[in-house]
């Protein structure tokens, strides 16, 4: 497990504090995580540069508009 699944499940046992539209954000910044993650690892021959960069700044938006950092 790692931080970003641990602080999710932290905070869906908060649930009564954080609407469902912020938990459904949070699994959705968790699952391309590790889509992005993936992507990394294993490299797929398709998986351009300019893809790459592409993830990345999807997934940096969506970490900015969660603010992970108060999770």
């Amino acid at each position: 497990m790692n931080a970003l699944q641990a602080r999710i499940q932290a905070s869906t046992r908060c649930s009564d504090s954080r609407s469902t539209a912020e938990m459904d954000l949070e699994q959705l910044v968790y699952a391309m995580d590790r889509l992005y993650h993936l992507l990394e690892e294993y490299a797929p021959s398709w998986y351009t540069e300019e893809e790459r960069e592409s993830a990345c700044k999807a997934l940096q938006a969506l970490h900015r508009q969660l603010d992970l950092s108060k999770l």
